[in-house]
């Protein structure tokens, strides 16, 4: 289906005052997730107009798209403001959690650079474009279960990189005891 059929384009525009305090959201690059840029009081936003995120929107970066940047708005930044730069997307008939998946996969990575376009340091996804992509979209209860297997097989993998760190300093310390080598 295009994701047009899941996604739905919001734009809730509010004019910045210059004596209320904003929090300010930033997006990170490769599929990273949403964060706080910061807390800023409205006299120094040059950007007057802006926009409100709300919690369970997908959020886009028109910029940096093409490396991954884009996200699930969490609980701590509803409210939060993003500048026209940012897309802000509702969910409906999809996993919000499924749609990253989809969209941080390696096909939709090429698919995020091939679109871009502008100069180099500046290049933006088209939304038009975006929207009409297609993806596969299983039943709700396929979603759920993928998305578990996919953070058990991400868990897993965290859980074998520590063993491989405990491993690689007994290693060390093994091969410095035969050496007869002492740091201090």
């Amino acid at each position: 289906i295009p994701l047009s059929k899941v996604l739905r384009r919001v734009k809730e525009p509010i004019i910045i005052a210059d004596d209320v305090i904003y929090r300010r959201i930033t997006v990170r690059l490769y599929g990273l997730g949403v964060t706080q840029r910061d807390e800023i009081i409205g006299l120094n936003i040059g950007t007057k107009r802006q926009f409100v995120a709300h919690t369970g929107q997908l959020i886009i970066s028109r910029i940096d798209a093409r490396n991954g940047a884009f996200g699930i708005i969490p609980e701590e930044l509803e409210g939060a403001i993003v500048t026209n730069d940012f897309w802000l997307f509702s969910v409906d008939g999809a996993l919000p959690q499924f749609l990253t998946m989809v969209l941080s996969s390696d096909l939709f990575q090429k698919y995020w650079q091939t679109q871009s376009s502008g100069t180099t340091n500046r290049q933006r996804v088209d939304e038009k474009s975006f929207l009409s992509s297609q993806i596969v979209l299983p039943a709700i209860a396929i979603q759920k279960e993928l998305i578990k297997q996919y953070n058990d097989t991400i868990s897993r993998m965290d859980e074998i990189e520590e063993e491989i760190g405990v491993l690689k300093k007994s290693i060390d310390s093994y091969l410095l005891s035969i050496l007869g080598v002492e740091i201090t």
